[in-house]
């Protein structure tokens, strides 16, 4: 890039180098792109740089202290010689806030050490987030020995960074629940933890006093954030049953399971929202589909209780349900018991799915027994109230998806409005069909008319 081009490295904020196998060039990429030219990207990412078989320019991170205005810097499937060459980059990018490590390897390492015994880096060092994603059998070639020790010389380097607030983790990057443990531990103040995906090592077993683990526990109350993306339940209650008491701030909780979830499960869930009390402002929860063993009155159980959240002002429920005996009726009581027990005055989005598992939707027009009129005044009430007057235009929705498809015929009933009750016939909607997304019913609480 020369001078000309100036005009270009103002108006660029992502900058992707993706490396050519064939033809190396990544390895000398800031000396051929003047980082002064670069004034306003904030994001690089370099992806299958191999510097095992080419290492980097002898001036390569001398050149890259120019590159002042970058924040983020993602490696994504990298191969290193050492875990050494990260830390240089990170090290080289003067303002850099978040690392992001995607399916990286190395091919060395230095005898392994235990966590406790690295020393910090200085106080000035910030590294605000740190992501780290793949999983570590996959990520290295069948066959390499050590792995283990390999990817603990990773985990090693990374625990330096004692500043870091953010850790966004694939489970897959850990050998065991307590080796995850150790290394969330090993941060003095994290204020975020997202941990996502089933690990593929076994869970440890909970004592008859619900310990996960018998060395102490850190305090590491600073928390304000915690999410569990595509996990198991099982999953969950352990990590709960080891962090539920590090929980008393969180103004964010967010837990999408992969199964259903059990009653106990539910029980800590909503330990924790009391213990957050008022400070939470977003929570999200999502139940995953039920294996088949589950019984269908099980099924879309009452999510943890909301009554504890009273600052809440983002809430989004995601659960399924499956046909049964008297089944509307079962989600009329829900949705009432749920708009019942919100108390806060403060929120201003509110979105509730319900996944109608292997069904066609006017299969309902069967099940239900909450037409009448009287059994809606409850309802009327309950998403009347002064509470819901924070709601955004159109920040409120409750929608229905089903697996079957149809064709709404304007001259007959849609399947919803025989389905769930006279209140909603009279202001639900069907929104016009979205490719790959034709059975998404939308009801906006906005539109709700007690009169």
């Amino acid at each position: 890039m020369v001078k000309i081009n100036g005009r270009y490295g103002r108006i660029l904020r992502v900058l992707y180098v993706h490396e050519n196998i064939e033809e190396p060039y990544a390895h000398t990429f800031s000396l051929r792109v003047p980082g002064c030219l670069l004034s306003k990207i904030k994001w690089i990412d370099f992806t299958d740089l191999d510097w095992v078989t080419k290492r980097p320019h002898t001036t390569f991170f001398t050149y890259l202290t120019y590159f002042a205005t970058f924040t983020t810097i993602s490696l994504r499937q990298c191969c290193f010689r050492h875990v050494d060459a990260v830390r240089t980059i990170a090290r080289s990018l003067p303002s850099l806030d978040a690392l992001v490590l995607s399916s990286i390897t190395i091919q060395s390492a230095p005898p392994a050490l235990q966590i406790t015994e690295q020393d910090s880096l200085p106080a000035t060092t910030k590294l605000r987030v740190l992501r780290l994603y793949g999983s570590v059998n996959v990520d290295y070639p069948s066959g390499t020995a050590s792995i283990e020790c390999l990817h603990h010389s990773v985990l090693n380097a990374l625990v330096l960074y004692q500043n870091t607030e953010e850790l966004w983790l694939d489970t897959t990057q850990f050998f065991s629940f307590p080796h995850l443990v150790r290394f969330l531990y090993a941060f003095p103040a994290p204020r975020h933890i997202q941990l996502y995906g089933e690990p593929d090592w076994e869970l440890p077993s909970l004592s008859p006093d619900g310990a996960v683990l018998r060395t102490p526990a850190k305090d590491i109350t600073a928390l304000t954030g915690i999410g569990l993306a595509r996990v198991s339940s099982a999953f969950a209650m352990v990590f709960f049953k080891e962090f539920a008491n590090q929980c008393p701030k969180l103004q964010e909780l967010e837990i999408e399971l992969v199964d259903s979830p059990s009653p106990t499960l539910q029980a800590t869930i909503t330990k924790v929202l009391q213990q957050s009390g008022a400070i939470l402002r977003k929570f999200m929860y999502q139940s995953g589909n039920p294996t088949s063993s589950v019984s269908l009155q099980c099924l879309l159980a009452p999510p943890p209780l909301l009554s504890y959240s009273t600052g809440l002002e983002t809430l989004t429920l995601d659960m399924p349900f499956a046909l049964g005996s008297r089944s509307v009726s079962r989600i009329y009581r829900i949705l009432l018991s749920l708009f019942s027990q919100v108390r806060s005055p403060r929120l201003k989005s509110i979105e509730i799915r319900i996944r109608l598992q292997d069904l066609d939707l006017v299969d309902l027009a069967t099940n239900t027994d909450t037409t009448g009129s009287e059994t809606i005044t409850p309802f009327h009430t309950a998403i009347s109230c002064d509470k819901f007057a924070n709601l955004r235009a159109l920040g409120a929705a409750l929608r229905f998806r089903s697996r079957g498809h149809f064709t709404p015929d304007p001259s007959e009933a849609t399947p919803l409005e025989l389905s769930i009750s006279a209140a909603i016939r009279s202001f639900s909607k069907i929104p016009e069909n979205e490719p790959g997304n034709p059975s998404d019913f939308v009801v906006h609480l906005a539109q709700f008319d007690a009169s």
